[in-house]
């Protein structure tokens, strides 16, 4: 089990590596600039760990359904 979980994991790994690289010029609103550091690293995660399809329903949701942003806010004891 953990063998098979291993080499899945790696799969995906390589998958990401694989990809190519973009590179954007981007504004983030913060108080200071370690706020701004963190915003763009927890954005980079979010890049690497979800596919499109995932990152566009999590913005849509955050955007438009302050009821299941709240509850996931509540749900990560935010």
């Amino acid at each position: 089990m953990y063998y098979k979980q291993n080499i899945e994991k790696t799969k995906k790994n390589q998958i990401v590596d694989a990809m190519k690289k973009y590179s954007y010029d981007m504004t983030i609103g913060a108080a200071s600039q370690p706020e701004a550091d963190r915003k763009i690293h927890a954005l980079a995660i979010l890049c690497r760990k979800l596919n499109t399809q995932e990152l566009e329903k999590l913005a849509d949701v955050v955007q438009h359904d302050p009821l299941k942003t709240k509850i996931a806010k509540k749900a990560l004891g935010l």
